[in-house]
């Protein structure tokens, strides 16, 4: 009996041993760890997509603030206001009802768009901003486009400005010349405070004789002169 369980050891060593026969403990944790790193890749790369989308998406809204950032200092480049002198402001309702003044047909309204919007708000005090000449005027009653060349035929040319801190009693007066002859002069005196709304006077042929020529008008606050004059042609 004891031969034969010596027999039995050493034929069970040799089996263990022989080659190509790897131990079944070895195989099993070869497989669990195998698919422990199959996850962890599963997991890894889960990951690393999410966040190459994340990053694509920022850089993306990067990209479209820079646009609209340049968009808009052109623009108020275009529109004679130093971009350094505008910072954020506060959220302005716009359920404020138009108000035509009773002289000098300027118009003074919020922005158009409803409910609360953010806007611009230059540093300081009282101030017109943004001076333009224009054929005509949009839903928002601001400028449709800046125009600066007009005929003896047009029908009314318009000086469109951005009204910020104005008080009620301050007046808002417009000066137009022909050359360096005044030919006619505005003024509106709000009864109301005016914060970030557009404001216009508009000049005819039956407050003045159109005349080719160069021609220039000038907005004021109170008698003080606003940014330069908006400067324009009439023609044939």
């Amino acid at each position: 009996m004891r031969r034969l369980f010596t027999v039995l050891l050493v034929m069970v060593l040799a089996a263990a041993c022989v080659p190509g026969q790897p131990d079944p403990t070895l195989l099993a944790e070869h497989a669990a760890l195998s698919t422990e790193v199959a996850d962890a890749r599963s997991t890894a790369t889960y990951a690393a997509d999410r966040m190459l989308q994340t990053v694509e998406f920022i850089s993306t809204e990067l990209s479209d603030a820079v646009i609209r950032q340049n968009v808009l200092s052109t623009t108020l480049e275009a529109l004679g206001i130093d971009p350094s002198r505008v910072t954020p402001g506060a959220f302005v309702p716009t359920d404020v009802p138009e108000i035509l003044s009773p002289a000098g047909g300027s118009l003074i309204t919020p922005f158009a768009g409803g409910g609360a919007v953010a806007v611009l708000t230059p540093a300081g005090g009282p101030l017109l901003y943004g001076i333009v000449t224009a054929e005509g005027v949009g839903d928002n009653d601001c400028a449709l486009t800046s125009v600066n060349t007009f005929t003896t035929t047009t029908s009314s040319i318009y000086v469109v400005a951005t009204a910020a801190n104005i008080e009620p009693g301050m007046t808002l007066t417009s000066r137009w010349y022909a050359g360096e002859e005044e030919r006619a002069a505005f003024d509106f005196v709000p009864d109301f405070a005016i914060e970030q709304h557009c404001v216009w006077f508009f000049l005819t042929p039956d407050d003045t004789e159109f005349t080719p020529g160069n021609w220039s008008v000038q907005l004021e606050l109170n008698g003080v002169p606003q940014g330069q004059p908006a400067r324009f042609t009439i023609s044939e």
